[in-house]
């Protein structure tokens, strides 16, 4: 039974379709402009892969130059969304960057090999020991990490002023991206 809007809610979506207050709708289903499993982090694939992969690429305050993608989307069901996937994002700096469903993972290729991991909390993987044993030196860049976590960490920022972990320009980047994704399959390739 549809649930009237509340008053002060503009609820018009723009372009969207017309729908029922979301109250009203299953929970699982997926709003046409929602992003699905490219951007939804519980599932295989989304923001926090393509927030590593912006950071090392140095790209977090910008981000891909041209994306191109296909994909199917679910049908008959209560989702809506990209269901499958075959996204190619290229960087002004030369970079490639490829995003297709997988299990949780990062691999980084370069000319001297590659280093990545499986799963969110998975060994750190590389094509060779020399990578895998080496160790950052004492000048090299150290990031900044707090043991107790993000949320911790942004609750000291919003004592100090500093910026958290993930400051909110460069989320709604890795947003950006996500989205991108998504444009490009709905619009038949890039």
């Amino acid at each position: 039974m549809p649930m009237p809007v509340p008053k002060e809610l503009d609820y018009e979506c723009g372009s969207a379709p017309r729908r029922s207050h979301p109250h009203a709708r299953p929970r699982a289903l997926q709003l046409p402009l929602a992003s699905g499993l490219l951007r939804r982090r519980h599932h295989r694939l989304g923001a926090h892969l393509f927030d590593t992969a912006q950071w090392a690429n140095n790209t977090e305050r910008s981000g891909p130059v041209e994306v191109e993608g296909t994909g199917t989307f679910w049908s008959g069901g209560l989702y809506n969304t990209i269901k499958d996937y075959d996204v190619t994002f290229r960087y002004a700096n030369g970079v490639v960057m490829t995003c297709k469903p997988a299990i949780r993972a990062s691999k980084f290729i370069g000319t001297a090999g590659w280093v990545g991991n499986t799963g969110w909390r998975g060994p750190v993987q590389a094509s060779s020991k020399e990578i895998l044993n080496s160790q950052i030196g004492e000048r090299e860049l150290h990031l900044y990490t707090n043991p107790k976590g993000e949320h911790d960490d942004f609750l000291k920022c919003v004592r100090s002023r500093k910026d958290p972990y993930f400051p909110v320009d460069i989320g709604h980047r890795v947003s950006t991206v996500c989205h991108l994704a998504n444009i490009a399959i709905n619009s038949g390739g890039s």
